[in-house]
């Protein structure tokens, strides 16, 4: 009855020879294997374990595992029965495709995954994705496979790496994500998020580690801190400025302000003329010599240039530049920079920085110099404003 239960066949309907029913019901796919086997069973007389599929009439496909017990001879010493067990086994086999296909499709995002992944048992790489090869420099997989995971570890973070391998060994217990260091195989040294759960990998306790590259992210910290600390010092220096009404002081300070927020060590300011031919210089700062009243040109010199064409001039090398002026040619000068000072359209003067440090000025000098040359442009248009007012009333 049981049998013809998993065939999909009503029992009480079923008379006669139960393996007729049985072979009848056997999926086409399967048919030929189930004849083999039975024929074997006939020629050597001894039942074998078999699994095969079987189409029941509503179509329902149900796969079934069939474990000879006891095999009766005739009187010819021919098989006439055959007892044993047969089990539907086919919730078992979907869970394991099932069980399978989730295997499968972590085994994609692990070998996708944008984080490096890797494995290691017993204190040594037993895998890693392609990422990971990656960010370890690596040639391939067997480059990392079997090395010791520790020696992957930089020196200074590797006593910390110990303490999370044993809770995640030991303990049985996540490690969540924390900064560390890792050591390419060329010897780099490279800035990680690193987090590592137990896992069981060929029978063996065993660590996940999940690796995520944070040096972009580190740099853009570093340099988002480096633009804070700035603007706290440009806006210093703003206040210091904003608050002189004298304006020979006033332009003094914009100098000596200029050239501690570039890295410079010496610097003028020149404003133009009465009839706006040419500028002069007003302050000379740390010069090796005074060039105070000295006039240049628009278009002669590094501020004579700014001047003329309203933009920031650097010179790399000032020492060779064809377009230096011996009006401000201070003694040790290796590169200067020029800044046009205007508020809105209005040309208000000059800031010149120099100094004896060779290549160009960083991006981020240059950026901060112009940030205050807007503000110095204010303050000395403020300043003469003022001077006019108190002229006036006097």
């Amino acid at each position: 009855e049981e049998m013809a239960r998993i065939c999909g066949r009503d029992p009480s309907a079923v008379s006669g020879d139960l393996s007729q029913v049985i072979a009848s019901s056997v999926h086409p796919e399967d048919r030929e294997a189930f004849e083999r086997a039975t024929g074997a069973l006939v020629r050597e007389q001894r039942p074998l374990p078999m699994e095969y599929r079987i189409l029941r009439p509503d179509g329902q496909v149900r796969t079934l595992w069939a474990e000879g017990g006891e095999l009766i001879l005739d009187d010819a010493g021919r098989a006439e029965l055959v007892t044993g067990i047969v089990q539907d086994i086919t919730e078992r086999r979907l869970a394991e495709q099932t069980l399978r296909e989730s295997e499968e499709r972590y085994r994609k995002l692990v070998e996708l995954s944008p984080d490096s992944i890797g494995i290691h048992c017993e204190g040594k790489v037993v895998y890693v994705n392609p990422a990971a090869v990656t960010l370890f420099h690596a040639r391939g997989p067997e480059d990392l496979v079997g090395l010791p995971i520790i020696e992957l570890i930089d020196p200074e973070y590797r006593a910390v790496a110990m303490q999370r391998v044993r809770r995640t060994y030991e303990d049985g217990l996540p490690a969540p994500s924390l900064e560390e260091k890792i050591v390419t195989l060329d010897g780099q040294s490279i800035d990680v998020e690193i987090s590592a759960g137990p896992i069981v990998h060929e029978g063996k306790p065993a660590t996940q580690i999940i690796i995520r590259d944070v040096t972009e992210r580190k740099q853009a910290e570093q340099a988002l801190r480096k633009r804070v600390a700035e603007i706290e010092v440009l806006y210093q220096s703003s206040l210091e400025i904003l608050a002189r009404n004298d304006l020979p002081e006033l332009l003094s300070a914009i100098v000596e302000r200029a050239t501690r927020l570039t890295g410079g060590d010496r610097g003028a300011l020149l404003l133009p003329t009465a009839d706006g031919t040419r500028i002069r210089v007003h302050v000379s700062h740390n010069m090796g010599q005074d060039y105070t009243g000295n006039e240049l040109e628009m278009g002669e010199g590094v501020a004579g240039r700014a001047a003329q064409e309203r933009r920031t001039i650097m010179v790399e090398d000032y020492g060779t530049w064809e377009g230096r002026s011996p009006k401000i040619l201070a003694s040790g000068v290796e590169r200067a920079l020029a800044l046009p000072l205007q508020v809105g359209e209005r040309f208000v003067g000059v800031l010149y920085i120099a100094d004896s440090k060779t290549g160009p000025y960083g991006e981020d000098d240059v950026r901060l110099g112009s940030l205050f040359a807007d503000q110095a442009a204010m303050a000395i248009e403020r300043a003469r404003l003022v001077n006019e007012t108190n002229r006036r009333a006097a």
